[in-house]
């Protein structure tokens, strides 16, 4: 909200915007591998005990409760500070009240816009893609949920389809304020053929 306020009349502003469901699952998809499984660091040790990591040569795998308590629920880190966070009501009555020059871009479009606006005004600098690891088919260990509850376990991608829509659910995970006119949004933007958009206020 500050800065929609307090940019000077002819400021662009730039954000970025991701379906909150598939935001989760690239979350998932970045904490466990990145903070449970492939860490050392101290600052993530009560955590993995929590989760129950238990490491192997070629895999890793997390206790399914462990893992819902300690990091679903309270919002983890990435798990929080979502799409219906970021445009939530307070934002949208800001948008409509100071009518900010403001873009709407898909985020997977921002490598592409990082390219274009470098070509502008900062031909000499390469833009950086960040969290590649995230992406879907580049894990290098196989990552396993164990449920107590079913007595199996299931790959990571397997419990992430089945489990996530529930989840968010039971645990208000998607929660937000003027979701209508946040999903209004995200339709009008897939739709659009640059996924590039420029929001007016009401």
């Amino acid at each position: 909200r500050r800065l929609i306020n307090s940019g000077a009349r002819r400021t662009l502003i730039i954000t970025s915007f991701r379906d909150e469901t598939e935001r989760l699952k690239s979350a998932i998809r970045y904490i466990i591998p990145n903070k449970l499984c492939e860490t050392m660091e101290p600052a993530f040790h009560d955590l993995k005990r929590d989760v129950d990591v238990r490491l192997t040569k070629d895999s890793c795998s997390i206790d399914e409760e462990g893992f819902v308590q300690s990091v679903l629920r309270p919002r983890y880190q990435e798990i929080g500070g979502g799409t219906y966070d970021l445009f939530s009501c307070d934002a949208w009555n800001e948008i409509d009240d100071t009518g900010p020059r403001l873009l709407v871009v898909h985020h997977s479009q921002l490598q592409r816009l990082q390219e274009k606006l470098a070509q502008h005004f900062c031909p000499d600098v390469k833009p950086m893609e960040l969290n590649v690891k995230a992406k879907d088919g580049e894990m290098q260990k196989e990552y396993i949920v164990r449920s107590r509850m079913a007595g199996e376990n299931v790959t990571l991608e397997e419990w992430v389809s089945a489990k996530l829509p529930s989840l968010e659910w039971v645990f208000g995970l998607s929660q937000g304020t003027c979701k209508a006119r946040t999903n209004i949004m995200s339709d009008v933007l897939d739709a659009c053929p640059d996924q590039l958009l420029r929001i007016h206020p009401k």
